[in-house]
């Protein structure tokens, strides 16, 4: 990152930027300033003691300018507080305009999210290069699927080597407040993979999806 922008003096100062563009950071800067001064006139007129008919006015007219502040920029302070729980609580789908979904990057480089599968949390890594969405063993038994040996037909290659799947139909899988039905899926074999991933017959119906940096962003 360019040390010249907002985002990168933060970064270098060991101070953390939630995934937020220059200009979020500079309205959060702006807005902070503002909540500062503020505070710091009314702080000034305490200790003053000017007469409480003048407190009650300047508290009032700097509560109407907040209140006035953040109704102006309601949408742009939502989503910059979205993005900042999304960064420290990686895996959590967080809404975004427009029915989108963002989905932070965690620490192992990978983006891990909590779908939603026919009603039950599944957690899972997006996986753009998976053909299909794939649940582990375990999960699809969670889920109540269990498939019968000779249901292994489909080959695949996992981290664990090459397996056998099991295709299935998944009535329902949903990503935050994305949600599709009858999507494609396979189980893995007993121990043929770690994690369930999200993979292309979920990400190939969605209107878009993009990387920016440390965050994923799903459009429906």
């Amino acid at each position: 990152m360019d040390k010249g922008t907002i985002g990168g003096w933060l970064t270098a100062w060991g101070l953390p930027t939630f995934g937020l563009t220059n200009d979020e950071l500079a309205r959060l800067i702006y807005l902070g300033i503002i909540v500062i001064a503020l505070a710091a006139s009314l702080a000034a007129l305490y200790h003053r003691r000017i007469g409480p008919w003048l407190q009650h006015v300047v508290i009032w007219v700097s509560l109407f300018a907040i209140i006035i502040f953040g109704y102006s920029n309601r949408d742009e302070l939502q989503d910059m507080g979205y993005r900042a729980f999304g960064m420290l609580v990686p895996g959590v789908p967080v809404p975004g305009p427009a029915g989108s979904v963002m989905v932070a990057r965690s620490r192992d480089g990978h983006f891990h999210v909590r779908a939603t599968v026919d009603g039950r949390t599944v957690p899972m890594i997006v996986d753009t290069g998976a053909s299909s969405v794939v649940l582990t063993n375990h999960d699809a038994g969670l889920l109540g699927i269990h498939p019968r040996e000779d249901d292994y037909t489909v080959p695949t290659s996992t981290a664990n080597g090459h397996a056998g799947t099991a295709p299935i139909i998944i009535a329902s899988l949903a990503v935050g407040n994305i949600a599709q039905k009858n999507v494609p899926a396979l189980v893995a074999q007993p121990g043929a993979l770690d994690s369930s991933l999200l993979g292309n017959s979920f990400l190939e119906r969605l209107k878009s999806y993009t990387i920016e940096g440390d965050k994923l962003v799903m459009k429906r």
